[in-house]
């Protein structure tokens, strides 16, 4: 496990280094339509946005827990914004589903996310998000639990 982390920082570092590197003007700035990171709160995601238009994107998050889980989500979100120039806070929205295994139980969810985030003039974002969700296998149940941090590249 702890292999597989290292290999996935090892790997976000250097594309994100690659893309630093293609970075020319402070228009391309205004054209990010990526980010890639990581998201920490009851357990670690890695985290990868992608924009399809100014004012929503897709999540998709890789996620570690504890006692050997792992679990994948994807969510849909609607971005409301307060950005100028792409520097500023947006809150957000989203709706998706999730697959994971804990302790040898597969689980299917379904995903909702709410949260805040502000973008630096440097191509870091932060956000503070809550993803609650609800299991609907193996029994229909309500995880609350889902409170993160997150770091995010921009490019």
């Amino acid at each position: 496990m702890k292999k597989l982390l290292l290999l996935t920082a090892i790997i976000a570092l250097t594309v994100s280094t690659a893309s630093a590197q293609l970075r020319k003007t402070d228009a391309t700035i205004a054209n990010e339509k990526n980010t890639i990171g990581v998201r920490v709160g009851y357990g670690a995601d890695i985290s990868y946005q992608r924009y399809l238009q100014s004012n929503n994107r897709i999540e998709a998050d890789l996620g570690f827990g504890y006692e050997s889980s792992f679990d994948v989500s994807a969510v849909y979100q609607w971005l409301f914004g307060m950005t100028i120039d792409n520097v500023g806070f947006n809150w957000y929205a989203g709706l998706g589903a999730g697959l994971g295994v804990w302790e040898d139980d597969f689980a299917v969810s379904a995903v909702g996310q709410i949260g805040i985030e502000y973008k630096f003039n440097a191509p870091i974002t932060l956000s503070l998000d809550w993803k609650p969700r609800l299991y609907m296998v193996p029994d229909i149940d309500f995880g609350w639990t889902g409170f993160g941090l997150g770091v995010r590249y921009r490019f």
